[in-house]
């Protein structure tokens, strides 16, 4: 069935998710170009259509957490994306559905990397402890805490 043939509520919900997504998308690609400010506009404006989707807020929280990361702002990221991480997934790693488990590993990730280059250390070690924890861990990420000697305990 072509699109013009859709109902009218099927075609709105369709370009609703278009313009999400793309706002997304712009986000990142700006933070690639180096245009932070337009970067921190795009990711709030993804963040603004999210609103009332807990799993596209959190995908738009990721551009969010790019934006603040790529514009010097570790510190205000690392709050930003542990939180958007706590929401999603509440450190239920066992329980939740994948979309959310994904989202919180990527958060927390994000966070981590946001840590990093604010040079805590300890704090960007916490955060990749708490993802091996999960029975659903990427082997990557066990493995770049192993070899940064994060326990999984």
């Amino acid at each position: 069935m072509s699109e013009g043939l859709l109902p009218i509520g099927r075609r709105v919900a369709y370009w609703r998710v278009r313009r999400r997504m793309s706002q997304r998308v712009t986000a990142s690609l700006l933070v690639k170009l180096g245009e932070g400010e337009l970067a921190w506009l795009a990711a709030d404006r993804a963040m603004s259509v999210a609103t009332g989707d807990v799993v596209l807020v959190a995908a738009a929280a990721v551009q969010l957490g790019q934006v603040l990361r790529a514009t010097g702002q570790t510190r205000v990221a690392v709050s930003t994306m542990r939180g958007a991480a706590y929401r999603i997934a509440v450190l239920d790693f066992d329980g939740g559905p994948p979309p959310h488990l994904s989202l919180c590993g990527t958060l927390l990730v994000q966070a981590a990397l946001a840590a990093a280059r604010h040079g805590d250390e300890r704090a960007a070690a916490g955060l990749l402890a708490q993802l091996t924890r999960s029975p659903h861990a990427p082997a990557a990420i066990i493995q770049l805490a192993a070899t940064l000697g994060v326990s999984r305990a």
